[in-house]
Protein backbone atom coordinates (compact mmCIF):
# COMPACT_ATOMS: atom_id res chain seq x y z
CA UNK A 1 0.00 0.00 0.00
CA UNK A 2 0.85 3.46 -0.58
CA UNK A 3 1.24 5.85 2.04
CA UNK A 4 0.49 9.65 1.32
CA UNK A 5 2.84 11.98 3.32
CA UNK A 6 2.68 15.16 1.60
CA UNK A 7 -1.03 16.52 1.36
CA UNK A 8 -1.62 19.38 0.25
CA UNK A 9 -5.26 20.80 1.50
CA UNK A 10 -6.87 23.43 3.13
CA UNK A 11 -6.69 22.71 7.00
CA UNK A 12 -10.11 23.63 9.32
CA UNK A 13 -8.65 26.48 10.62
CA UNK A 14 -7.70 28.06 7.36
CA UNK A 15 -11.29 27.56 6.21
CA UNK A 16 -12.65 29.48 8.83
CA UNK A 17 -10.29 31.79 8.45
CA UNK A 18 -10.80 32.74 4.72
CA UNK A 19 -14.72 32.37 6.06
CA UNK A 20 -14.59 34.91 8.76
CA UNK A 21 -12.55 37.32 5.99
CA UNK A 22 -15.20 36.56 3.44
CA UNK A 23 -17.96 37.25 6.33
CA UNK A 24 -16.58 40.51 6.89
CA UNK A 25 -16.31 41.70 3.76
CA UNK A 26 -20.51 40.60 2.96
CA UNK A 27 -21.41 42.45 6.09
CA UNK A 28 -19.42 45.35 5.24
CA UNK A 29 -20.84 45.51 1.81
CA UNK A 30 -24.34 44.77 3.53
CA UNK A 31 -23.95 47.61 5.83
CA UNK A 32 -22.70 50.22 2.91
CA UNK A 33 -25.63 49.59 0.63
CA UNK A 34 -27.98 50.19 3.48
CA UNK A 35 -26.79 53.59 3.82
CA UNK A 36 -26.89 54.22 0.53
CA UNK A 37 -30.44 53.51 0.44
CA UNK A 38 -31.36 55.53 3.20
CA UNK A 39 -29.54 58.58 1.51
CA UNK A 40 -31.16 57.74 -1.51
CA UNK A 41 -34.35 57.67 0.15
CA UNK A 42 -33.74 61.12 2.21
CA UNK A 43 -33.13 63.02 -1.10
CA UNK A 44 -36.24 61.90 -3.07
CA UNK A 45 -38.20 63.22 0.02
CA UNK A 46 -36.34 66.07 0.27
CA UNK A 47 -36.99 66.87 -3.56
CA UNK A 48 -41.22 66.02 -2.82
CA UNK A 49 -40.96 68.80 -0.50
CA UNK A 50 -39.04 70.75 -2.73
CA UNK A 51 -41.78 70.44 -5.59
CA UNK A 52 -44.58 70.76 -3.17
CA UNK A 53 -43.10 74.09 -1.93
CA UNK A 54 -42.85 74.60 -5.95
CA UNK A 55 -46.38 73.72 -6.41
CA UNK A 56 -48.11 75.74 -3.63
CA UNK A 57 -46.06 78.72 -4.71
CA UNK A 58 -47.41 78.33 -7.98
CA UNK A 59 -50.69 77.69 -7.74
CA UNK A 60 -50.71 80.76 -4.98
CA UNK A 61 -49.20 83.20 -7.71
CA UNK A 62 -51.93 81.99 -10.03
CA UNK A 63 -55.33 81.90 -8.18
CA UNK A 64 -54.44 84.55 -5.67
CA UNK A 65 -56.72 88.21 -5.87
CA UNK A 66 -55.11 89.60 -2.49
CA UNK A 67 -52.74 92.35 -2.44
CA UNK A 68 -50.50 90.01 0.14
CA UNK A 69 -49.57 86.93 -2.16
CA UNK A 70 -48.40 85.30 1.48
CA UNK A 71 -52.21 85.61 2.68
CA UNK A 72 -53.24 82.90 0.62
CA UNK A 73 -55.21 80.12 2.17
CA UNK A 74 -52.80 77.45 0.42
CA UNK A 75 -50.45 78.76 2.89
CA UNK A 76 -51.93 77.83 5.81
CA UNK A 77 -52.04 73.81 5.49
CA UNK A 78 -49.01 71.83 6.32
CA UNK A 79 -47.05 69.54 3.96
CA UNK A 80 -47.16 65.86 5.34
CA UNK A 81 -44.49 63.45 3.97
CA UNK A 82 -43.72 60.33 5.26
CA UNK A 83 -44.90 60.64 8.88
CA UNK A 84 -43.53 63.82 9.64
CA UNK A 85 -45.48 67.53 9.42
CA UNK A 86 -43.33 70.07 7.60
CA UNK A 87 -44.51 73.17 8.71
CA UNK A 88 -44.99 76.05 5.84
CA UNK A 89 -44.42 79.82 6.27
CA UNK A 90 -44.39 82.49 3.77
CA UNK A 91 -42.20 85.84 3.63
CA UNK A 92 -42.40 89.30 1.08
CA UNK A 93 -38.63 89.65 0.45
CA UNK A 94 -37.68 92.81 -1.64
CA UNK A 95 -34.96 94.72 -2.96
CA UNK A 96 -34.12 97.75 -4.52
CA UNK A 97 -33.92 97.17 -8.74
CA UNK A 98 -29.80 96.74 -9.47
CA UNK A 99 -30.06 99.04 -12.33
CA UNK A 100 -31.68 102.11 -10.86
CA UNK A 101 -30.12 102.41 -7.93
CA UNK A 102 -28.88 105.77 -6.96
CA UNK A 103 -31.56 107.26 -9.26
CA UNK A 104 -34.03 109.67 -8.44
CA UNK A 105 -36.57 107.35 -8.39
CA UNK A 106 -35.57 104.20 -7.06
CA UNK A 107 -37.72 100.94 -7.44
CA UNK A 108 -38.46 97.97 -5.20
CA UNK A 109 -38.99 94.61 -6.65
CA UNK A 110 -40.99 92.38 -4.50
CA UNK A 111 -41.61 88.40 -4.30
CA UNK A 112 -42.70 85.33 -2.32
CA UNK A 113 -40.41 83.11 -0.24
CA UNK A 114 -41.86 79.88 0.84
CA UNK A 115 -40.02 77.96 3.23
CA UNK A 116 -40.60 74.79 5.45
CA UNK A 117 -39.80 73.61 8.17
CA UNK A 118 -39.96 69.89 10.26
CA UNK A 119 -39.22 71.81 13.64
CA UNK A 120 -41.68 74.31 13.79
CA UNK A 121 -43.96 76.71 12.34
CA UNK A 122 -41.68 79.74 13.81
CA UNK A 123 -38.48 78.09 12.09
CA UNK A 124 -40.33 78.04 9.19
CA UNK A 125 -40.92 81.79 9.34
CA UNK A 126 -37.81 82.75 10.36
CA UNK A 127 -36.28 80.86 7.15
CA UNK A 128 -38.72 82.20 5.20
CA UNK A 129 -37.42 85.76 5.91
CA UNK A 130 -33.63 84.83 4.92
CA UNK A 131 -32.45 83.07 8.39
CA UNK A 132 -31.46 79.57 7.03
CA UNK A 133 -31.27 76.76 9.27
CA UNK A 134 -30.19 72.85 8.65
CA UNK A 135 -33.66 71.76 8.73
CA UNK A 136 -35.27 74.66 6.58
CA UNK A 137 -36.20 74.05 2.88
CA UNK A 138 -37.12 77.04 0.98
CA UNK A 139 -38.12 78.13 -2.64
CA UNK A 140 -38.77 81.08 -4.21
CA UNK A 141 -35.98 84.28 -4.61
Amino acid sequence: MFKLTNQQGFTLLESLVGLLIFSIIVFGSGLAISKMINSQRNMNIDNILINELQNKLQVAEQTETTANICEAEIFKSNIELNGTTYFVACSLLSTEIEALKGSANPSQMTWPVLAASRESKAVAEQCAQGDLVTSCYRVGR
